[in-house]
């Protein structure tokens, strides 16, 4: 299965985010990503260097330098941390190079360099202007415009450093996103539980809109909307919505504890058994395809007017 097993190693500890990526990433597939390219908050790489095709040794996945485990579950960013220790193993290089990748964290940068898949890093704030030239890229990709608080301003910096007949992907929540919400308050559960749950997304996600509301915010920007991808059901949000996620930072942190060659053996069985476990969930048509309006994310395929 395409992506599923490599993503499975990285995020072993959050199996619900490798059937998730999974689904993004064939889905993506059928997009091009030419030219010139910008990786628009590109965090620490590991998902755009899976999906150009590089793999990753048992030895290595994205909770190797983490800290505030303790925090965890209060929505802290154990990932937001580098030391020297960070060393990637990579086994297969990926099928292309990214130009620029722009993140607002330097360790996130830090760990980009490691994977050497980026031309170009660039630490900046995407809520100000970007210090990039106008009309630079071909290809601009971002999985994380929703989190940014000024959504005007990176729409417009979008706009101004993307070529005439340039194309940007943006992959965006939708609506549906938060129905698990709705429907555990329905159900009665407490707010501690949902809290446990939500771990503060519903409150990051600053910008969610249908599509029609979407297509309407792109165009006061200068866009077009030339293909509308859906990406994930409301089965898979489901599963993604619990999965691992309160017991992630405990895993992590026992794990931790194993010595080098206990937790290479420990992680490969994990990862083989999650694979199996998750692969029907994709390869299942009824369990993955996305049915009109039922879809919780999409990728907007976008040019200028």
């Amino acid at each position: 299965m395409k992506y599923l097993n490599e993503l499975c190693n990285v995020y072993w500890a959050r199996p619900e985010n490798a059937l998730w990526l999974t689904k993004v990433m064939q889905e993506m597939d059928k997009i091009n990503f030419n030219g010139t390219k910008l990786d628009l908050m590109c965090g620490h790489g590991i998902w755009s260097f899976i999906k150009a095709g590089g793999k990753f040794d048992y030895g290595f996945d994205c909770y190797q330098d983490v800290v505030d485990l303790k925090k965890y579950n209060d929505g802290a960013d154990i990932q937001n941390h580098f030391t020297e220790n960070y060393k990637p193993q990579i086994i297969k290089k990926p099928n292309y190079r990214i130009d620029y990748g722009l993140d607002w964290k330097e360790n996130n940068l830090k760990k980009c360099s490691k994977l050497d898949f980026y031309d170009e890093l660039v630490q900046a704030d995407c809520n100000q202007k970007l210090p990039l030239e106008d009309e630079f890229f071909d290809s601009i990709f971002s999985n994380t415009v929703y989190w940014v608080e000024d959504l005007d301003n990176i729409l417009s910096e979008i706009n101004r450093i993307l070529k005439k007949d340039g194309k940007v992907f943006l992959i965006n929540y939708l609506p549906a996103i938060n129905n698990y919400l709705h429907f555990y308050k329905k159900q009665g559960f407490s707010n501690d539980w949902i809290n446990l749950i939500d771990r503060n997304r519903s409150v990051e996600n600053k910008h969610i809109y249908s599509k029609n509301d979407w297509v309407e915010i792109f165009s006061k920007h200068g866009f077009k909307l030339e293909t509308y991808i859906p990406t994930v059901n409301q089965v898979f949000a489901h599963i993604w919505n619990i999965g691992l996620r309160p017991l992630a930072g405990l895993i992590i942190e026992m794990a931790s504890k194993q010595g080098k060659e206990e937790y290479y053996n420990m992680k490969k069985e994990w990862v083989k058994v999650l694979t199996n476990v998750l692969e029907p969930y994709v390869s299942q048509k009824s369990f993955s395809d996305v049915n009109n309006g039922d879809e919780v994310e999409a990728i907007f395929v976008l040019t200028k007017k």
